[in-house]
Formats: C-alpha cells, structure tokens, sequence
C-alpha cells in the first residue's frame, strides 16, 4: 500500500512540475529557435569582437584566418596571399595570438559564469540568486587573492607543483566553501529563505571583502597592480594555455550541472515534491553547489571579478522560454557569452588605445536590471 502511494505521489509530482515548466511540442519548437539565434548571436558577436580593436581586420579576413585550420585539413585556400590561413602577416599575428584567445575566453567566461547562475537559481528557488550575490564569486577571489599575494611564501608546493593550474584550484576551492557557507546560513527546516540568503551573501561577501582588502595592504607594487585590475575583470591575458585551462574546467562543471537540470526542474515544486519524484536533494545540491564552484572557479581564476552575468542571462532566457532546466541551462551559456563578448568588445574600443575593465559595461548594464528584478520580487511578496 506504501509503495503503491508513494508511486501515485511520483506521478503527480511529475505531472506536476512537467506542466510548471511547460514541456510542450510548441514551446519545444520556441525554445529551440531561441537556441538556434542565441548560437548565431554567439558566432556573430565573436566574428565582429576578432574585428574590431585598436588594429581594425576585416570580418572577411576574420572568417578566412577561423576555417583556416580547416582549410589546411582538407587542402584548401582562403583569403589573399601570405601569412597564415592566407592572411597578411600582422593580420594573423594579432588574430591568432591576442584576438582570438580572447574572443574564446570571453565566450568560456560569460557562458560558465551564466550555467552558474540558471543552477544557482534553480537550487535556490529564485531568481535573485547569483554566483556573486550569494559570495561564490568573492569567495573565489578571495582564495585567488591570497595565493597571488603569499601563495609563494605560505605555500610554495602548492603553487609550484600545480603552477598555471594553482589559480583555478584556488578559485575553486575557495567558491565551494563561500557557497556552502551561504547554503548553511540560508537554510532553516530544510526550506531557503530568499532574504535570509541574500543577507548570508552580504555578511560572506563582506567577509570576503577584508580579507581581499588584507591581501592588497600586503601585496607588493607588481602584485598591487595585479590584483587592482584582476578584481575589475580583465581579459587581457588571455592566451591559448589559459583558454585551455578554463575549458576543462567549465567543461566538467557543465557537465555535471547539467546532469542537475532534471532534479532542478523536480526541486522548483519544493523539496518534498522532489523527493517523492524520486530525487535525493542532498546530493542534488551538493553536485549543484560543486559543479556552479567549478563554472565560477573557471571564470575567477581567467577574468578576475566578472559581475552580473550570472544574474541577467538565466533570468532573460526563462523570460522568453520559460523555467525548464533542461533549455535555461544551453540557452544561459549561449546568452552569457554573448554578453561578455559584447562588453568586452566596448571596454576594447570606447577608449582606443586604453582598455576599460570589463565589469564597467557590464554593470552599466547589469545594474538597473538587478534594481529591477528586487523591485519585481518585493512586488510579488518575495521578499
């Protein structure tokens, strides 16, 4: 008799939550075109960021230097005579060495740092919830603060065994613990509190904050420097050993976050809903927690202190294709590395020759929509 209402239970729910997020033949073909531009937006915004710059290329020359990889594969020619892929030589230097590791960077950073926030929001239950809200961020910058400024002198077998993968350990390290901390704070009788959340963000971040703060009264003129720039957002360093890094890196807390998108699609009714479809919640977000510390980790570690992407870009996709999962998640990714190409595309060309941060395009446009996402949850009792 159990089994059999404990089944009954499963099926509700499951009905349930399939008709909450909208799993429809017609909503499946809208949110597949919506798929389908936000790739081309994607591939659209990388051509004209390898474009333009300082050192103006023209997006044919753009194209020709991208299949020339391709081209040389199966034997064939594009563009004019010399350089790589057919391209003059400049041309092609300043493609393949800064262009385009930086047009693939942004696009790894924007799209972890968005996964990260639709999976935050999802094991929260809200839409406020973002990787630096909630202190992920902090958290990982913090860690990569400290083993910036005494990673060497504290712990010199740590930076020196792992060396270029030091600093997305650290990252990593140091979101999982901020992340589980605000869980811990935000968490009462197995239910999470939106306010109680963001004030735990608040005091974590804060935390954070003095602490990074430390770092910098310690650090010396070259990692002061460093950590001002680093803390703004920066993809100035991008290079084609970082790109890989952060790759695998997103790539395995992608992964894992999407093999969460069924079990958070389940959790949106509630926990005990959940639970009766069949999903343990425990170790739903204990893998969610991991997997967003990995995405952020990624994007801390390679382009410093990125804001607002992880808020905009899930709560964006599920205003125009609704709350599954198992579509926010690919139509987040594609989204957020749209926008950090756009923003980093505007830091690279307002002020030519200079460069601005790229957390101030973003917060430009990141702001006003975060007052009003506060304004739209207050008016709904949210909060």
């Amino acid at each position: 008799m159990m089994n059999e209402t404990t089944a009954m239970r499963s099926r509700m729910t499951g009905r349930r939550f399939r008709i909450a997020i909208g799993r429809s033949p017609g909503q499946r073909g809208h949110r597949a075109a919506i798929l389908a531009l936000l790739a081309v937006a994607v591939v659209v915004c990388g051509v004209a960021a390898a474009s333009a710059g300082a050192v103006r290329i023209p997006i044919g020359e753009v194209l020709a230097a991208a299949f020339a990889p391709v081209g040389k594969l199966f034997g064939l020619s594009f563009g004019g005579q010399g350089g790589r892929g057919g391209l003059a030589a400049d041309h092609a230097a300043v493609l393949y060495s800064i262009r385009f590791p930086r047009v693939v960077l942004a696009a790894i950073v924007g799209g972890a740092l968005a996964m990260a926030g639709a999976g935050m929001q999802g094991l929260f239950r809200n839409p406020l919830a973002d990787p630096a809200l909630i202190g992920a961020s902090s958290g990982a910058a913090l860690a990569v603060a400290f083993t910036i400024v005494l990673g060497n002198a504290v712990m010199p077998g740590f930076t020196n065994t792992l060396g270029p993968y030091a600093l997305p350990v650290a990252a990593f390290c140091g979101c999982l613990a901020a992340t589980f901390a605000v869980k811990r704070l935000a968490s009462s009788a197995q239910i999470v509190s939106i306010g109680a959340m963001l004030l735990a963000g608040v005091a974590v971040n804060l935390a954070c904050e003095a602490g990074i703060n430390a770092m910098t009264f310690a650090a010396n003129d070259e990692q002061l420097r460093n950590l001002t720039f680093w803390r703004m957002g920066s993809l100035a360093g991008a290079s084609w050993p970082l790109c890989a890094v952060a790759a695998v890196c997103a790539a395995l807390g992608g992964i894992v976050m999407w093999r969460c998108a069924a079990g958070l699609n389940a959790l949106s009714m509630g926990e005990e809903p959940a639970s009766h479809a069949g999903f343990d919640v425990r170790s739903l977000s204990r893998r969610t927690v991991i997997a967003g510390a990995l995405l952020v980790a990624a994007a801390v570690a390679s382009a410093g202190m990125v804001w607002f992407v992880g808020l905009v870009a899930p709560h964006v996709v599920r205003l125009l294709g609704g709350a599954d999962q198992r579509y926010v998640m690919p139509a987040s990714l594609l989204l957020g590395s749209a926008l950090v190409l756009v923003a980093d595309l505007v830091a690279r060309v307002v002020v030519i020759p200079a460069e601005l941060p790229i957390g101030v395009p973003l917060a430009l446009f990141g702001t006003p929509l975060f007052i009003w996402l506060l304004s739209r949850a207050r008016l709904a009792g949210r909060l």
